[in-house]
């Protein structure tokens, strides 16, 4: 656990650079994002077997806190041990902020939460949508249900005092807000036409020599 916990800290060094040039007021979960990723970079499931045999570790509330969740974890092993408590590095969150801050960055990125569910729904549009408005008011009027009935009735008293169907934005049409999201492709990797040789190729590492 402490080496895991090291671990984090350590990728979270490697990345100084980066966090010092977020904006502040997403600075420190920024750092816990770290410290996930490097949670999970590793095979915890036996750890975390031993550990729920114990009832020392949730895993569904490890992501919130994670520097703060190891710490407690840590600090209760030793406990039961009878070892001296470690220094235990100062966590960016705690159990009081971490899930304040993920709510509040979630409500941010997708919006408040829909009363009648437990889940928000996002809709990969195609790149016709920026030029056809139509699209995003069609989906947005189809994910509402009820309101599409209010987009055809809008669209037909349009059509007849204006003479030209015009969808709109999502929200003068539908009456809702719908958030856009811009997915920024990143680095791939570009392979020219690769020509038949006429029969399956194996390869294998060969033994490996060391210089005596």
């Amino acid at each position: 656990m402490r080496g895991l916990r090291d671990r984090a800290v350590e990728f979270e060094g490697t990345h100084a650079g980066e966090i010092e040039a977020i904006e502040p007021h997403f600075r420190n979960s920024a750092r816990n994002l770290l410290h996930y990723l490097s949670v999970r970079q590793q095979d915890i499931r036996s750890l975390q077997q031993d550990l729920h045999s114990i009832g020392c570790l949730r895993s569904a509330v490890l992501e919130a806190q994670v520097l703060a969740t190891l710490n407690a974890v840590i600090g209760n092993l030793e406990a039961l041990a009878g070892a001296r408590p470690s220094a235990a590095p100062t966590p960016p969150v705690d159990f009081q902020t971490g899930p304040l801050l993920l709510r509040d960055h979630t409500r941010r990125l997708l919006g408040p939460m829909p009363r009648h569910r437990s889940v928000r729904v996002m809709v990969t549009m195609p790149s016709e949508a920026a030029s056809n408005a139509g699209l995003i008011g069609g989906a947005a009027a189809r994910r509402h249900g009820r309101d599409a009935h209010q987009l055809r009735a809008r669209r037909r008293g349009r059509l007849a005092t204006h003479g030209t169907p015009t969808c709109g934005r999502p929200r003068q049409v539908v009456g809702r807000k719908c958030r856009i999201q811009a997915d920024l492709g990143g680095p791939k990797l570009r392979t020219g036409p690769i020509g038949p040789i006429g029969h399956f190729l194996r390869i294998k590492p060969g033994a490996t020599r060391w210089a005596g």
